[in-house]
């Protein structure tokens, strides 16, 4: 199992802070990754949303988040637990996206199951978990957790934690300064 956890320290309560996770996903707050680098790996545009979003605030355990265009990636929610965490996890393939209908929870089944079965796949959750440290101070941290199939992807490791250092730091600081700026 590969794991990272990444933090950083927000300057307001993590009440406001709790929007800005509750909105992300693909096409709805987005993930608060440079946009140009969004644009290489999807080919669309894809932005970031820089207030809070109303029609985006509710997220339910078995909700599925849309990782990528036409859901090829996504993300179930398995945890929420209001103003302190969200647990998404997902299994994909390595190298390619399958599009799915996200209504359809038995097809998004069989896919994993075939991923699985077929012994091409990474297994992946990431945690959002929000500790205040104060009234107007909050600790954010992102871990992130896979598992993955078939071993030769174990080669792939170092450049999978580059690429999860870069994306949770984006992450991180870009919800720090949004937060931040919403406090104001």
């Amino acid at each position: 199992m590969l794991e990272w956890t990444r933090g950083i320290t927000i300057g307001t309560s993590a009440a406001r802070v709790w929007p800005w996770l509750v909105q992300m996903g693909y096409h709805r707050g987005g993930w608060y990754t440079n946009e140009r680098v969004d644009r290489l790996i999807w080919r669309v545009d894809a932005r970031n949303a820089d207030r809070i979003l109303a029609e985006y605030q509710s997220l339910s355990v078995g909700d599925v988040v849309p990782d990528g265009p036409d859901y090829a990636a996504y993300f179930w929610v398995r945890a929420v637990e209001p103003e302190r965490t969200i647990v998404y996890s997902s299994i994909r393939h390595p190298y390619r996206g399958h599009p799915i209908d996200p209504a359809d929870r038995e097809d998004l089944l069989r896919l994993e199951k075939k991923l699985v079965e077929g012994g091409k796949y990474i297994d992946f959750s990431w945690t959002f978990v929000l500790q205040p440290q104060g009234p107007q101070s909050t600790r954010l941290l992102i871990r992130t957790r896979a598992n993955y199939a078939p071993n030769a992807v174990r080669a792939a490791s170092i450049p999978l934690g580059l690429l999860d250092v870069y994306f949770a730091h984006a992450i991180l600081k870009a919800i720090k300064r949004r937060a931040e700026a919403d406090h104001t």
